[in-house]
């Protein structure tokens, strides 16, 4: 598993050589040792040894660390799952990074944007803050290099169109969201977004393209009620769910779904929830909708959940209508 090294005291990176940590996770259901060995730290060399080697071996080991139940049943052992699934969801969005499609010459643009300082880059035509002091590295490195959200926002371009009434639920930095106003038109598009601390840089996205975002700053949930909510700084980890991570637990207010798709009349939803997707979409009526798209986080709620879920969305005349990696779009049958 590749877990970032600590500093040494006095915040300070070595000048040279690699920042190395190890560790075993034991358990002893039927005498079973699994050791795991950390790799460099991620500011560590060999960058491309850890990419194309170490990830898709600490993929398949956090795989069989989450689908092993028994190794996590001893008391004490729940930190065990936490560092699977953290590890787990880390190597989740490496490699959405390293598969997603990425327009020529990527890397050169990422370098170009970072030695001129620049700040502002464009994605599908649309103009986006890069500037990591206001964006986390990681998410303004994807969106220079044009692989933020690359399949959702495929599923997007292929499943809206002109004049659609489009329902977003878990907006993020506002990419989507704003690709969504680019394609079904101005105005036609709701956005909920529970982590209030995104507000800035939605608007300033959206301000670039000379649009204001109908951006509500609510959670969207089953009964209407105020939930917890786990904010992370790391846009895409924070969740409804505890997932042992460093986050702060607010008090978030929310709106019922089915209110929410029936006020706006929503032809599309495009939701990205970090697992709460199991939740709504059972639960809510989907008789007014064309189109869902909705990344799945199998990592988090479960493989058979998650086939639940997308079952029963299907039973009720809706097909799958295509997948990339994590995202799928869900069709009404004409």
């Amino acid at each position: 598993m590749i877990i970032p090294a600590p500093l040494p005291a006095g915040g300070e990176r070595p000048s040279s050589g690699p920042v190395f940590r190890s560790c075993s996770l034991y358990h002893w259901s039927g005498g079973l040792r699994s050791t795991v060995s950390v790799l460099p730290g991620l500011y560590g060399p060999f960058p491309r040894f850890r990419l194309h080697i170490a990830v898709p071996l600490d993929i398949l080991a956090a795989k069989l660390l989450l689908r092993s139940d028994t190794i996590f049943r001893a008391p004490g052992a729940k930190h065990l799952r936490n560092i699977a699934r953290l590890v787990h969801e880390w190597d989740e969005m490496m490699a959405d990074v390293l598969t997603a499609p990425k327009p020529p010459f990527c890397n050169l643009r990422l370098l170009w944007h970072r030695m001129i300082g620049r700040k502002v880059t464009k994605l599908d035509g649309l103009r986006l803050v890069c500037d990591p002091a206001l964006v986390r590295r990681s998410v303004s490195t994807a969106i220079i290099k044009g692989s933020y959200e690359a399949p959702e926002r495929v599923l997007v371009r292929a499943a809206l169109r002109p004049g659609d009434k489009v329902v977003e639920v878990g907006t993020g930095v506002g990419v989507v969201s704003l690709l969504c106003n680019h394609l079904a038109g101005a105005g036609n598009v709701t956005s909920f977004e529970a982590n209030s601390a995104l507000e800035p840089i939605i608007q300033k996205n959206f301000s670039l393209n000379g649009m204001t975002p109908r951006l509500r700053l609510r959670a969207v949930t089953v009964d209407g009620l105020p939930i917890s909510f786990y904010q992370n700084e790391n846009v895409v980890s924070s969740s409804i769910y505890d997932r042992g991570l460093e986050a702060e637990k607010t008090t978030v207010e929310s709106d019922p779904i089915d209110q929410v798709l029936a006020d706006e009349r929503a032809a599309v939803l495009v939701m990205d929830v970090e697992g709460a997707e199991i939740d709504l979409l059972r639960a809510a009526d989907l008789s007014g909708l064309r189109e869902i798209i909705v990344e799945l986080h199998p990592h988090i709620v479960g493989e058979e959940a998650t086939r639940a879920m997308i079952d029963d969305v299907c039973a009720r005349g809706f097909v799958d209508a295509g997948r990339i990696r994590k995202n799928v779009r869900l069709s009404r049958v004409q």
